[in-house]
């Protein structure tokens, strides 16, 4: 599990919401709050954790993003940056903290 770790925050990056926007329109962004470890989540998501996701789910610490969402952050939010990580078929993001 080291070894996806190390992957994983290799290849964690940051995106301003215009960049994320596509994959919103491909229904694939799940929204990471501030109390998950997005690389947490994302090993859960390859590793087929499905009792761990259902949990984080019902906990709302990880949400699927829906057109409420991102009408929001497009009137609002448009310049914030977000952390995301790629993890097939899903793109996770998670705002950008410094």
């Amino acid at each position: 599990m080291e070894n996806i770790r190390k992957k994983l925050q290799e290849e964690l990056t940051v995106a301003k919401w215009e960049i994320l926007r596509p994959h919103f329109n491909n229904n694939a962004l799940i929204l990471v709050k501030p109390e998950a470890d997005i690389i947490d989540v994302a090993i859960d998501i390859a590793n087929d954790n499905v009792d761990n996701i259902k949990e984080m789910l019902i906990n709302e610490h990880i949400v699927k993003i829906d057109g409420t969402i991102k009408e929001e952050w497009e009137k609002t939010d448009s310049n914030d940056i977000f952390h995301f990580l790629i993890v097939q078929p899903f793109v996770l993001i998670k705002r950008f903290n410094g």
